[in-house]
């Protein structure tokens, strides 16, 4: 049975350790041959992603389920309603997920009537080296996980990187590949 593997990634610049970690996870995630796993990766850095506006428009009855904005979201919209997991990977830019992440994040609203049962998995880089800094973006990835009733399958937060190169050779960066192994 193949498996498929959303990843929505808030890496802000190419090559940053955001990137690494979601390079290290697809490792871990295709190392098992006969596991067929498909990882589809979105860039929202790359994609045109609007905030949600509020409202529920999303919940009328003539549009339940759907987006009023049309958007690169709906990409996105169609790999989640087709995957059996997601992760979700980004640098933390004071105290926060990168802003489009946020975006695409929040637009997930959209498909809470859907039921989708998804794995989901979180991967944090941060400068700073308290890893507490990254406490609110966590809390907000426990949120979306109740919110949705998706299952928590791992995450991984890596403070103290300074430089993007500062990420090889992190001890934490097997928990990355065997979160892709084992998801």
């Amino acid at each position: 049975m193949s498996k498929n593997i959303v990843v929505l990634s808030g890496s802000t610049r190419k090559g940053d350790s955001a990137d690494r970690l979601t390079a290290i996870f697809e490792e871990g995630a295709k190392s098992v041959p006969r596991a067929k796993k498909e990882v589809t990766v979105f860039r929202t850095m790359d994609m045109n992603i609007a905030m949600c506006t509020g409202g529920d428009i999303c919940y009328d009855k003539e549009t339940a389920g759907e987006c009023h904005i049309k958007d690169d979201m709906y990409k996105i919209y169609d790999a989640l309603r087709q995957a059996d997991a997601l992760i979700i990977v980004s640098p933390v830019h004071f105290f926060g997920v990168t802003r489009n992440l946020k975006n695409a994040i929040g637009r997930t609203y959209a498909m809470h009537s859907d039921g989708l049962n998804l794995r989901c998995g979180l991967l944090l880089t941060c400068g700073g080296a308290k890893v507490s800094v990254m406490d609110d973006s966590i809390a907000f990835y426990n949120k979306l996980l109740a919110f949705h009733n998706w299952e928590d399958a791992g995450r991984v937060a890596i403070g103290g990187l300074r430089e993007d190169t500062s990420i090889n050779g992190r001890k934490e960066l097997a928990q990355v590949r065997l979160l892709g192994k084992d998801i």
